[in-house]
């Protein structure tokens, strides 16, 4: 069985493929691209990691290390390498629009980005059993 941890994100739940690190003798996190495949909040607001270089929008702090964490607009989730960006330049409208009025397609599918490829599953509610 295929270990996983779950982490609620701003109304965005992941399911994140944990991995056996042999050095450290623990089960880390398993990433998946989030830029290449962009994650959303329901608001329309990126989901990226920590240490991902920071954007042409970012502002950055001045102790920083260039990274999105360093930024003014990212929000940190405790526990993860995961955050938020509340920078509006980035933010999805369209999506936003869509949960506002009620008219997403099927709430099942999907419903925060395409980051199938490591990122298990984007679901609405926490399943009732946690694999850690």
């Amino acid at each position: 069985m295929e270990r996983t941890r779950y982490h609620e994100i701003e109304g965005t739940i992941l399911e994140i493929p944990l991995i056996y690190d042999q050095r450290s003798g623990q089960w880390i996190e398993e990433y998946s691209d989030f830029l290449e495949q962009p994650v959303y909040t329901p608001a329309g607001e990126r989901i990226l990691l920590t240490i991902e270089d920071a954007c042409p929008h970012g502002r950055l702090r001045p102790d920083g290390m260039g990274d999105c964490g360093s930024c003014m607009y990212y929000r940190q989730v405790p526990g993860t390498l995961l955050g938020v960006c509340g920078n509006d330049s980035l933010r999805v409208r369209e999506r936003e629009q869509v949960i506002k009025s009620g008219e997403e397609d099927d709430p099942g599918q999907e419903p925060c980005g395409d980051a199938a490829n490591t990122v298990k599953k984007c679901t609405e509610e926490i399943p009732k059993q946690r694999r850690n």
